[in-house]
C-alpha cells in the first residue's frame, strides 16, 4: 500500500470488552502496509501479537520500577513517607518503615517528602520487552510478571519506545481502566472496535465517553457484523463518530485466528478490505492532526 500512507502518527486499537478483535483489527490492518510501522503490545498481562506476528526474537530486556531503600542510619522513623504512600506500600512502627514491595507504584513520592533524604533509589524487575521484526513491522511486546500491582509501569516503558520518524500502532489491553488510559494517552487516534450487540454498545459507550474526556479523536470499526441485532451506525449518530469499517461474522475468519494466521495473508478479499480501511483511517487521523471535521 502506498496511496494515502503517511510519514509518522500514532493509532491505538482499543475496545471496552475483550473478546471484540481489538488485535484482530490492528495487526491485518498493519500487514498490508506497505512501510514501516512499529506495533506495540500493551495488553501486557496477556500479551499475543507475537502469535499472528511471527519472528525471531532479537532483543529482550527487563523492565524494572523504582522501589524505596530505607537508609537504617538516617531514618528517625518520623512516618512522612508512610502517611503520604496511598498504596500502603509503607508501614511505619519503628526503623526503618516496613515495605511491602509488590504494592509499591513506584511513584517515588515516598523520596521526595522524607525530610532526613533516608529513601534512596533501588529498583525491582516488574516484566520485560521482547522485540522482534517481521518484515516491516517491529513488534515490541510487553510482559508483566505475575503478581505485580499494577502493568501501567510497562506501558510506560513501551510507549517510550514510540518512534515518531514511523506509524505506530498500539493494541491496548480490553476495558476503560487505568492501563487503557496509559495506552491512549498521546495518541494521535482511538480505533474502538466493537459489535453489535447490547454488551457491546454499552462498552462502546464508555470508549467513546473516555476518547472524548481526554481529547482524542476516535473512529470505529465494527466487527463480526451479523452476530448481533443493533444498530450500530444509528449509534455513533448521537456521537458524531465515524464507522470506519465494517467486517462481517465470518467462519473462514475464525479458522484462520485459530491456527495464529492473519486473514490479509491468505484471502485477497480481505486483503482487499483492510487495504480500504487503512487509507480510510489514515485519511482520518491526518484530517483530524489538521484541525478539520
Amino acid at each position: 500500500m502506498n496511496k494515502g500512507e503517511k510519514d509518522n502518527f500514532v493509532v491505538v486499537f482499543a475496545s471496552g470488552k475483550g473478546g471484540t478483535g481489538k488485535t484482530f483489527v490492528a495487526l491485518n490492518t498493519a500487514k498490508v502496509l506497505s512501510q514501516k510501522i512499529t506495533v506495540l503490545d500493551c495488553d501486557v498481562e496477556e500479551p499475543n501479537c507475537h502469535i499472528f506476528i511471527k519472528g525471531d526474537l532479537i532483543e529482550k530486556t527487563e523492565t524494572t520500577l523504582f522501589i524505596p531503600f530505607v537508609n537504617k542510619e538516617q531514618c528517625n522513623g518520623c512516618g512522612e513517607c508512610a502517611r503520604f504512600c496511598e498504596k500502603k506500600a509503607l508501614i511505619c512502627w519503628g526503623v526503618p518503615p516496613i515495605l511491602f514491595p509488590e504494592m509499591c507504584s513506584g511513584c517515588e513520592g515516598c523520596k521526595m517528602v522524607c525530610p532526613l533524604n533516608a529513601i534512596v533509589d533501588s529498583e525491582r524487575v516488574v516484566g520485560r520487552i521482547e522485540i522482534r521484526q517481521n518484515g516491516n513491522i517491529h513488534l515490541i511486546s510487553g510482559i508483566m510478571n505475575i503478581g505485580q500491582e499494577s502493568p501501567v509501569p510497562i506501558i510506560r516503558t513501551l510507549k517510550r519506545m514510540i518512534s515518531r520518524d514511523n506509524i505506530s500502532f498500539i493494541d491496548a489491553p480490553p476495558g476503560s481502566s487505568c492501563s487503557v488510559v496509559a495506552s491512549i494517552l498521546k495518541a494521535d487516534y482511538v480505533v474502538l472496535v466493537a459489535e453489535e450487540t447490547p454488551f457491546g454498545l454499552s462498552d462502546l459507550n464508555l470508549m467513546i465517553a473516555l476518547s472524548k474526556k481526554m481529547g482524542i479523536p476516535a473512529g470505529v470499526v465494527n466487527n463480526r457484523k451479523g452476530i448481533g441485532r443493533e444498530n450500530l451506525s444509528e449509534f455513533l449518530k448521537e456521537f458524531g463518530i465515524p464507522l470506519l469499517c465494517e467486517i462481517p461474522y465470518d467462519k473462514n475468519i475464525f479458522n484462520a485466528y485459530s491456527k495464529g494466521e492473519l486473514i490479509v495473508d491468505i484471502s485477497l478479499k480481505y486483503n482487499s478490505l483492510f487495504r480500504d480501511f487503512a487509507l480510510r483511517l489514515f485519511n482520518e487521523v491526518e484530517k483530524r492532526k489538521n484541525g478539520k471535521r
